[in-house]
């Protein structure tokens, strides 16, 4: 998650205040050595490491969508099957439940109301 979202915020630099932020990307995330390097195939590894020092407007975007596209396919999911995910709809269901309740019972108040002065 913390690559895209330094990814988004490089797309949105200007270019010349891409390169600070390149190597950042490129040292936390890409580089051999990173804590927390990204899963993405070694010639897109390769392709970044060649050309971070150029600062490409593009050249986090294979990886980016290579993540993003794995996210979709195995993450999103097994989230959706997960029991965290369950229990947060099921409270979100609930929610939404007292809110239609509480939504009729204020029009149903709003029309006796109106009925009463009309009368």
């Amino acid at each position: 998650v913390d690559f895209v979202k330094q990814v988004l915020q490089y797309r949105g630099t200007p270019q010349h205040m891409k390169q600070a932020l390149a190597e950042n990307i490129y040292n936390n995330f890409v580089s051999r050595d990173a804590a927390t390097q990204i899963n993405v195939s070694d010639s897109t590894l390769d392709e970044i490491q060649d050309n971070y020092t150029i600062a490409a407007p593009d050249l986090f975007d294979k990886a980016y969508q290579t993540l993003m596209d794995n996210m979709e396919r195995d993450a999103l999911p097994r989230f959706l099957e997960s029991t965290e995910c369950k229990k947060m709809s099921k409270v979100k269901s609930q929610r939404n439940r007292r809110s239609s309740i509480q939504a009729s019972a204020f029009l149903a108040t709003q029309k006796a109301r109106k009925l009463s002065t009309n009368s």
